[in-house]
């Protein structure tokens, strides 16, 4: 049994994020044939580990979001890593995570600052403006969206852009989702993506733009590294996860 060690009440299956009961069909609770099902399994060691870990001080709850939410109405560049802001007009208007429920982790509190850091990278900020591009929404995608079945052999896994950039979903976590994904990673297919907005088919011109993109964004952190800016103690290529040189290949590969 490939869940033999594990008690019933450690065992969780998920579909798009939210939790199944075992107790009922699965077509009653919405899911489709052919639907993506995740199945999470823990020891109840592992969850004796998050319940201690849930009141350790240091880690933000409820209130404390709250509390942060209000601060970041008052000066936005405070929630951002970069201790920066978006350009007031070509930005991604909200965010979005998937809210799983424990053991997984890291928690959507730290899915939702990942993305508010590439929102307001320098080199993204770049170019949204360069390009006048506006998202709508900038969201955490979902590894059992079914909407990744249905685009079939050649599409896009580690995110999406729905109707030219009403919407851009990066996969975030790693596929155990018990981490993120590298930042030079994100940022490369968060480019792709924002290449689809002009571009749908992965043509000529949507590969030429995707160039222009990159070469856009790694100029920027050029200049930061030749200016030696430092953001809260980091440099920023330590905190973009580019090295010294800038050199493209450090956010190359498939978007």
């Amino acid at each position: 049994d490939a869940f033999s060690g594990f008690e019933p009440d450690f065992v969780k299956v998920l579909c798009r994020g939210k939790k199944l009961s075992l107790d009922e069909p699965l077509g009653s609770q919405g899911v489709k044939a052919g639907s993506k099902l995740m199945v999470l399994a823990s020891s109840a060691a592992e969850v004796e580990r998050v319940r201690l870990a849930k009141s350790d001080p240091t880690v933000r709850g409820f209130e404390g979001e709250k509390r942060l939410e209000k601060g970041r109405l008052r000066d936005p560049a405070a929630s951002s890593p970069w201790r920066a802001e978006q350009d007031p007009t070509y930005k991604f208007g909200k965010f979005e995570v998937v809210a799983f429920e424990p053991p997984v982790a890291p928690h959507p509190f730290e899915t939702e600052k990942m993305l508010r850091k590439l929102a307001t990278d320098p080199g993204v900020v770049a170019v949204m403006r360069e390009h006048n591009f506006y998202v709508g929404k900038l969201a955490e995608m979902d590894p059992a969206d079914d909407k990744l079945a249905k685009r079939g052999e050649g599409g896009c896994t580690l995110g999406y852009n729905e109707n030219a950039g009403a919407r851009i979903y990066v996969r975030v976590r790693t596929d155990d989702l018990r981490g993120l994904r590298a930042y030079r990673g994100l940022v490369n297919t968060l480019l792709h993506e924002l290449s689809h907005n002009a571009f749908g088919p992965h043509t000529e011109p949507f590969w030429r733009l995707f160039s222009q993109l990159k070469g856009l964004y790694l100029r920027t952190h050029a200049e930061l590294q030749r200016q030696g800016t430092v953001v809260s103690g980091v440099s920023a290529g330590r905190l973009a996860d580019i090295d010294e040189s800038g050199d493209a290949r450090d956010i190359g590969g498939a978007g």
